[in-house]
């Protein structure tokens, strides 16, 4: 079934499809099977799922992220500490930090890029 396509996934297809491009290639160029391109095309997909992510509201942003990095990384901070400077339980931070590769393996790409795109799944 299609229901991970988008509403703009959706527009895409069917504007593709009017401009006489095959089920197989919209299929590649959306990232999704032919026979649910198709499905979807004949309007007995299910419902479209929502364009706009938005991360819980316990987890850490990407600022809090930076913080982390400084504090923990190069200052040599404890989790509880930089817990109560973020505001923040100290599990929280442990889990984020332990999430991203630990103490030891955080760099501030992998920490600052922790948000998953739009219509990713884990």
């Amino acid at each position: 079934m299609t229901a991970h396509l988008t509403m703009d996934k959706r527009a895409l297809a069917h504007r593709l499809r009017a401009r006489g491009m095959s089920l197989r290639d919209i299929a590649k160029e959306i990232g999704c099977s032919h026979s649910g391109i198709e499905l979807m095309l004949r309007g007995q997909a299910r419902a479209a799922k929502s364009d706009d992510w938005l991360p819980r509201p316990a987890s850490l942003q990407a600022g809090e992220r930076e913080v982390i990095i400084m504090l923990a990384l190069h200052d040599d901070l404890s989790m509880t500490a930089i817990a109560l400077q973020l505001g923040r339980s100290p599990s929280t931070v442990t889990r984020d930090v332990k999430a991203n590769g630990g103490r030891e393996n955080s760099a501030t790409s992998s920490l600052s890029k922790r948000r998953r795109p739009l219509g990713s799944f884990r």
